[in-house]
């Protein structure tokens, strides 16, 4: 990614699809999921802030992931 680009709420998304569309990958026995490398701060410093930012939506994510290997 070149420098001058911001990281947008829509690369966040994307890159969470991808995320989530490697986990499921690699429980279908693809060996290696692919991880998106993000920029050290985002291009909104708010967008880390609250509950109903980006941030929260990703502890979710990994909070039920979490779940299922508890229940597996």
């Amino acid at each position: 990614m070149r420098q001058a680009e911001q990281w947008t709420l829509h690369h966040e998304l994307l890159a969470q699809v991808i995320e989530v569309v490697s986990i499921l990958a690699a429980e279908m026995r693809i060996k290696k999921p692919i991880q998106i490398p993000r920029p050290s701060r985002p291009a909104n410093p708010r967008a880390r802030t609250g509950k109903r930012g980006t941030a929260h939506a990703v502890a979710v994510l990994k909070q039920a992931q979490a779940n299922r290997r508890a229940s597996a």
